[in-house]
């Protein structure tokens, strides 16, 4: 499907190919998984274009894990409304080619803005190295292309007429290293969405206690995308400082190595205390709305924060038993029974799901208390996701485990520059 946007993009005109960023290079598989996933998001590729869109490449090939797509120029513009049809896909680039030289580069990115596709200003741009076996050799290569760039004349550039939803003008220039050849950006888009290939549902990102897996779902929320829910389990890691010093580094190294954000700043909160400060309000909340729910959360070791999102209600499942001997079966929990209740709101429960419609207020209370973490009353919209215990089911242990709230997302969304890890244990020197 050719745009009818008039006049076209200047950039469509200069570039021939097309840099696919699959979702899957996040982490959150294996990479085995991710090479299956690679290979069937290659083949729905294929077909939109070929059977769906009706767009010819002239070639393709598969660099790590990427996928890169050459097309006539004139295609460019309709290959990249196709692709963001694709599940799957992070990203996708309309690139100029070149090689993986400093000065051909800084040539090729003079000639491109001598013609006014675009602006190279060096405060936003973006030099990334892929596939280098020797780190060294890897770092001065990005160093003297960016040393070359900063030669360059700057000339600014009106934005385009006309933008759509996934059009990044405002994001950094991109350049892409590869050992044998170097990619320059004149148009990125994000994808359509992160949801994994072959699947309908929202993404759920199963993470476990490694770095890349919790960057992915941060880049995804980031994104825009629903990633419900997003389960950190880092279980005994809590205890050992150095294993968690270990993650932390690999977070970091994935946000320098996905087009993160600056993470400059990380509090650690004890989920135990922070619990326990929670169950302390309890009785008097009980006292204000003694319901059925919030008799049943009350008795019930907390063993849940589960996100609402966009649910307006759902079911208590399976059943369980009130102090007075009655049991309490599945039923609805929507407005009939909590009108305050709003998607968003965080609902505290028990392992059964139960809870009360003012543990927000409770919550961020709670938090703002304690030492380290950032305000927590500055009229954030919360959304978390669920506490679980070590063993399904069962009696929560006491040292809850498995957790990191979805909240954080949110909050490195507003506040691009902090993350908060909740923890299970205590680790050298308490939260900061």
């Amino acid at each position: 499907m050719m745009s009818e946007r008039e006049p076209p993009r200047v950039e469509h005109h200069v570039a021939g190919t097309v840099l696919v960023i699959p979702f899957s290079e996040l982490g959150t598989k294996s990479e085995t998984i991710r090479a299956k996933m690679l290979d069937q998001l290659l083949t729905n590729i294929k077909h939109v274009l070929k059977d769906v869109f009706r767009v010819p490449w002239v070639k393709y090939r598969t660099p790590g894990e990427r996928l890169v797509f050459s097309f006539r120029k004139e295609h460019v513009d309709a290959a990249m409304d196709a692709l963001q049809r694709v599940p799957g896909i992070l990203r996708m680039h309309a690139c100029v080619e070149t090689q993986p030289r400093p000065d051909t580069i800084a040539r090729k990115a003079r000639e491109l803005s001598d013609r006014g596709v675009i602006d190279f200003d060096t405060a936003r741009v973006e030099v990334r190295a892929l596939f280098f076996r020797d780190t060294r050799a890897r770092n001065k290569l990005v160093d003297a292309v960016i040393a070359a760039l900063q030669e360059l004349p700057h000339r600014q550039v009106e934005p385009a007429p006309t933008t759509r939803p996934g059009d990044s003008q405002d994001a950094p220039i991109y350049i892409e290293l590869h050992p044998d050849f170097a990619y320059i950006t004149v148009d990125r888009r994000d994808g359509l969405n992160g949801h994994p290939v072959g699947t309908q549902n929202p993404v759920v990102a199963e993470i476990l206690g490694r770095g890349g897996d919790l960057l992915a779902a941060l880049l995804a929320i980031k994104r825009g995308i629903v990633v419900t829910p997003v389960f950190f389990s880092i279980g005994m890691m809590a205890l050992d400082a150095r294993r968690y010093q270990g993650m932390l580094a690999g977070i970091k190294r994935g946000i320098d190595e996905f087009h993160g954000f600056p993470v400059k700043r990380y509090f650690f909160v004890p989920l135990d205390e922070l619990l326990r400060r929670i169950t302390g309000k309890w009785p008097e909340l009980m006292q204000e709305h003694p319901c059925t729910c919030c008799i049943t959360a009350r008795h019930a070791t907390i063993g849940a924060i589960m996100s609402l999102n966009a649910m307006t209600s759902f079911v208590i499942q399976g059943a369980t038993r009130l102090p007075d001997g009655q049991v309490m079966d599945s039923c609805p929990l929507d407005a009939s029974i909590h009108p305050a209740l709003n998607p968003g709101q965080l609902f505290l429960v028990s392992p059964l799901l139960a809870g009360c419609q003012d543990i927000p207020a409770t919550f961020t209370s709670c938090l703002a208390s304690l030492p380290g973490p950032p305000d927590a009353t500055s009229g954030y919209t919360w959304n978390f996701c669920m506490l679980r215990a070590r063993d399904k089911g069962m009696a929560v242990p006491d040292g809850i485990v498995n957790a990191i709230h979805e909240f954080v997302t949110r909050l490195v969304i507003e506040r691009a520059n902090e993350l908060v890890v909740f923890v299970d244990g205590e680790l050298p020197g308490g939260p900061r």
